[in-house]
């Protein structure tokens, strides 16, 4: 049977999201080849310069890869009186959500 939606709802949100940044990224660093995404003529340079210091995924998505960051947030939310009590980052997403994204590592 033919599936009636089209290949890109076909696939995971998550793999169009890494599409569409990738996507983003490749134009910022390529608009040599035509007219520049942003006005600022400076962009390629500021982008080579992050990726030094953060990495080639600038936008990184998925519970796995943004774990460090969500403890931390965690952590500044409790240290900062936001939070009465240091919460676990399992506690943030639906029991489901952390059970799959520690399956599928994302």
């Amino acid at each position: 049977m033919r599936c009636p939606f089209p290949p890109i709802l076909q696939e995971s949100p998550e793999t169009n999201f890494e599409k569409a940044k990738n996507n983003c990224i490749n134009h910022l660093k390529n608009h040599e080849l035509a007219a520049s995404p942003v006005s600022a003529p400076w962009v390629v340079g500021e982008l080579e310069k992050i990726e030094k210091l953060m990495g080639d995924d600038l936008w990184p998505y998925g519970l796995e890869k943004n774990w460090n960051e969500i403890e931390a947030m965690c952590q500044y939310s409790y240290e900062q009186g936001i939070s009465p009590r240091l919460v676990e980052p399992e506690e943030l997403f639906a029991s489901n959500v952390v059970n799959l994204a520690h399956t599928l590592r994302i």
